[in-house]
């Protein structure tokens, strides 16, 4: 990921939490600003990586979950989620402070397939109507469309 262009994510701590909230209120930088934890199957992330836009409150982001799979290579299976935030504000579901997102998720999955495309050793597969919904809200309560469709990158 760091070859195509991303950042690895700062674990969340006191100091990364307060470096965060501090970087958002003033516009300013925090490349590898912490993600909050979400969760698959009971297990947050394994790995969060990043691209700022100029401050810390736009950025986007990609989280990686381990699977308990192996693919038909007995290689690991890696499920990914990926976002662009475009500011921060307040959750419309509990009430708490967070980064809103980008409507169209679709754009963020193109973007982040097309940076790992770039550097090359990628194979890219597309599942049609993984997600059951073409538009909904997330968990913090903003909306989003989709072609509903998957991006499966395989390592050559």
């Amino acid at each position: 990921m760091t070859n195509a262009g991303w950042d690895p994510a700062d674990a969340i701590t006191w100091r990364s939490a307060l470096h965060i909230a501090v970087a958002s209120l003033r516009r300013r930088s925090y490349p590898d600003a912490p993600v909050s934890n979400l969760y698959v199957n009971g297990r947050k992330q394994d790995f969060a990586f990043e691209q700022e836009l100029g401050d810390a409150t736009r950025r986007h982001h990609v989280r990686f979950w381990k699977l308990d799979q192996l693919d038909a290579h007995g290689r690991p299976l890696w499920l990914g989620a990926a976002t662009h935030d475009i500011g921060i504000g307040v959750s419309h579901a509990n009430g708490h402070p967070t980064h809103h997102i980008a409507a169209d998720i679709d754009a963020e999955r193109d973007k982040l397939v097309g940076d790992v495309q770039a550097i090359g050793g990628v194979e890219i597969a597309w599942v049609d109507n993984f997600q059951p919904e073409s538009e909904g809200r997330n968990a913090a309560g903003d909306r989003f469309v989709t072609d509903r469709r998957l991006a499966v990158v395989s390592t050559r």
